[in-house]
């Protein structure tokens, strides 16, 4: 009975000791507004989104996941394109919120933005106005 006890515990110590040695799991979350633009081919960018800065979040955390919601002040144009990017990589939005694993890998602490684009050429009859841009990213 003793041996069974003392096995036991001495893999309960183990499992404590490699759980503490898994990277740090965290998340961070941001909401920012604007960009607002009149013109079609014109690309409008969201101002960074960046982890707050008492988080501590570094450059050796990578992203797991990002979840993300933009909110227009009226009814988006029919071919409105959006992506979020980070660093030299972006994906396409699919629509106004969601989740993305496509930024897997990036550091956590990168700055990311959300782009706008209308195709065509000259101005629009109801400018995009972006009441929010929001994302959440999950990171280890």
């Amino acid at each position: 009975m003793k041996k069974v006890l003392i096995a036991g515990f001495i893999s309960l110590a183990a499992g404590a000791f490699s759980f503490s040695a898994h990277a740090q799991q965290g998340g961070w979350n941001t909401n920012l507004t604007g960009p607002s633009f009149q013109y079609k081919g014109a690309l409008a960018s969201s101002p960074a989104l960046l982890p707050p800065s008492g988080l501590g979040v570094t450059a050796a955390q990578s992203v797991t996941v990002i979840y993300w919601r933009y909110q227009l002040k009226s009814p988006a144009p029919i071919d409105l394109a959006v992506k979020l990017c980070a660093a030299n990589r972006c994906v396409n939005l699919d629509g106004a919120s969601g989740q993305t694993y496509g930024l897997q890998g990036v550091p956590a602490n990168s700055e990311f933005r959300m782009l706008f684009y209308v195709p065509g050429s000259g101005r629009m009859v109801t400018s995009v106005d972006v009441a929010s841009n929001e994302i959440s990213v999950n990171y280890k």
